[in-house]
């Protein structure tokens, strides 16, 4: 397969650009951000809305992020005979390795499995080094 190294430069080029105008509209976004929510006030946790003539609104929403240390939060709870506020969550994933492995080792039991697992592509990912 050729490829067209003339046009793949001009490519990579173009996307080097993207990504240093995708870096600076990130940090003026922030910065608008930040900046509209100094000028909206607001419990700590809830949101505000301020609305425009023409039509236009803004809204700001506070909260807040917890984090905690359970065994210390559940032997505490124990001691005061009270319920500790942890909610215990149970997941299941594909080991898609093993899954792959199935492919490889045992079509006939791959075979059978396939019928419950459904695959999309991926979002292609592109890298890009610059020259130093």
């Amino acid at each position: 397969m050729d490829i067209d190294k003339e046009k793949l430069h001009d490519l990579v080029g173009v996307l080097a650009a993207a990504k240093v105008h995708e870096e600076i509209a990130r940090f003026q976004r922030i910065e608008a951000e930040e900046a509209i929510a100094a000028l909206i006030p607001s419990r700590e946790t809830g949101q505000a809305t301020v609305s425009f003539d023409d039509g236009t609104s803004v809204t700001v929403k506070r909260g807040l992020n917890y984090k905690a240390d359970f065994e210390k939060m559940e032997k505490k709870c124990l001691e005061l005979g009270c319920y500790a506020p942890i909610k215990h969550k149970t997941t299941a994933e594909l080991d898609s390795v093993n899954y792959e492995l199935y492919r490889i080792n045992d079509p006939e039991n791959f075979h059978a499995l396939s019928e419950f697992v459904s695959a999309t592509p991926k979002k292609v990912a592109v890298s890009m080094r610059a020259k130093k």
